[in-house]
């Protein structure tokens, strides 16, 4: 009997509840449902558990003692509890929005503003003009409306915020920097979990 076995990726389970093989690996070959079915733990805590290809193979082993089992991929996962979380609703929720979004606006305002202090932009903008038009000396403003209207739109345009018909969907650079954070702080969880078993 040949099973092969790859582990499913984010895998979470209601604490207190048993943890079965089908739960954290897709399984293909002989006699795969019933192997699905094998008990890995009984009892789940509120802590992530590693699971090792081997812990698998043991159970396996246990109920078919010919049974063979085929690893691919990784060789280890985590499970981690479900969390779930109180639906916030009400003003509670729009005061916490706005008071983010008053500080996410004041910390970028603030911080253009001191760049712009740092390299003397009225000056670059003086300077810019007057290689433009020829003018020495003249007031940029068209270039300054230019600019002040080329900042918010660019910011749009990097994160992906303007698009009128939904296309395939292509991940912004937010979304792959989440994604890194994401998988590095899973990586190491689950490397600590298992220096702790």
């Amino acid at each position: 009997m040949h099973i092969y076995l790859q582990f499913k990726a984010n895998i979470t389970y209601e604490p207190g509840q048993p943890l079965r093989i089908g739960d954290v690996a897709w399984l293909s070959g002989d006699e795969v449902e019933e192997a699905k079915d094998l008990t890995l733990l009984n009892k789940t805590a509120r802590d992530p558990i590693v699971i090792q290809a081997v812990d698998i193979v043991r159970r396996v082993q246990e109920k078919y003692p010919d049974g063979i089992v085929h690893v691919l991929g990784e060789g280890k996962t985590m499970a981690e509890p479900a969390v779930h979380k109180a639906a916030q609703k009400g003003p509670l929720l729009w005061l916490r929005a706005a008071g983010v979004a008053i500080i996410l606006f004041f910390g970028a305002m603030l911080s253009i503003l001191y760049f712009h202090a740092d390299v003397n932009m009225p000056e670059v903008h003086r300077t810019m003009w007057g290689l433009l038009t020829g003018e020495e000396g003249a007031d940029p403003l068209p270039f300054n409306i230019a600019y002040t209207l080329g900042i918010p739109i660019g910011v749009l345009l990097f994160m992906g915020g303007i698009g009128g018909r939904k296309r395939k969907k292509q991940p912004g650079a937010l979304e792959i920097s989440e994604y890194e954070y994401e998988k590095s702080q899973y990586e190491f969880t689950r490397d600590e979990e298992e220096k702790e078993s």
